[in-house]
């Protein structure tokens, strides 16, 4: 059995979905089993060249980490998102509502909900991305 077949078959399994995050939800211990299979059905008399394993190596430990650095990114832009909404509070926004109307009022709170935030503007509940402005006493933001 080739290496090729084997990944052909690895990848082409995690891929028939749209759902990408199924590719990262391989764990390093599901690798190595993997990799072990290859290697113990490899032809004896034509091994697989160990840079092809050093090579599967790199890829996934380079994968962990992009896995590991989207999730930091997605809570570094929640974290962000629930700044600029606390800011927000007791300032004029004008806001968005799904029907594209656009109302203005002052926000009185927010709320963090499944890591989305919310803005409560004139008795409303609107999404952060509702927003189009924020004014303060004297000088317009923009968001």
């Amino acid at each position: 059995m080739s290496i090729e077949t084997i990944n052909t078959v690895y990848t082409n399994s995690y891929q028939t979905t749209d759902d990408t995050e199924n590719i990262s939800s391989v764990d390093t211990q599901e690798f190595m089993t993997i990799l072990l299979a290859q290697l113990q059905n490899q032809n004896p008399l034509d091994p697989v060249d160990d840079t092809e394993f050093m090579s599967q190596i790199a890829q996934m430990n380079s994968l962990q980490e992009l896995s590991s650095i989207k999730e930091k990114m997605s809570d570094l832009v929640f974290s962000n998102d629930a700044l600029y909404a606390s800011n927000l509070i007791e300032k004029t926004v004008k806001v968005a509502n799904e029907n594209g109307e656009i109302s203005e009022g002052i926000v009185s709170e927010y709320y963090l909900e499944d890591s989305e935030c919310y803005l409560q503007v004139n008795s409303e509940i609107y999404p952060l991305s509702a927003i189009l402005g924020a004014t303060t006493t004297d000088k317009a933001v923009q968001a």
